[in-house]
């Protein structure tokens, strides 16, 4: 009687247990229902993010590289033709997300200045009303260029200056 007793307690124990975890079955099927889209939005505003970011570098290395060509070579001429080449061979194919990339190069008596601008597209309600679905990347690099002649004549002069004007 006593083992008979025992297997009910037994079965009632389980059967109240299993009924128990029933009823949290639908429960985390709720909870994935309200987490998910939080979690799938999160996860797309950081890929949008990534991209965003990469496209920037990518952009100021363009403005880099344009800069230093314009500003390696001896004659004004040649400077800027080294500038307009590297402008030109930068291509929209490096970057991510951003289209419409544009580049300028300027040039002053003592300095190139590079300026590479594109626009990254971003979807969604609240981007088009804060910024017409669409954020503004704008790098630019300045470089002083050197012109190695003048320089070396203006080292001669101190050195003359200093030797007492022997050389």
């Amino acid at each position: 009687m006593k083992n008979e007793m025992k297997k009910a307690e037994k079965k009632t124990r389980i059967l109240v247990w299993l009924k128990g975890r029933a009823s949290w079955k639908g429960s985390y099927t709720v909870e994935a229902a309200l987490v998910f889209p939080v979690i799938l939005f999160v996860l797309a505003a950081l890929l949008i993010l990534a991209f965003y970011v990469h496209d920037g570098g990518i952009l100021q290395s363009f403005a880099c590289e344009t800069a230093v060509a314009g500003s390696n070579y001896m004659t004004e001429n040649e400077r800027k033709v080294a500038a307009e080449q590297v402008r030109k061979q930068a291509g929209q194919e490096r970057l991510m997300g951003s289209r419409n990339s544009q580049g300028h190069v300027a040039f002053g008596s003592s300095e190139v200045y590079a300026r590479y601008t594109a626009v990254c597209p971003v979807p969604g309600m609240v981007m088009r009303y804060l910024s017409n679905n669409q954020l503004k990347i704008a790098k630019s690099w300045q470089v002083h260029t050197v012109n190695p002649s003048d320089w070396i004549r203006k080292q001669r002069g101190i050195m003359r200056i200093r030797d007492g004007g022997s050389r």
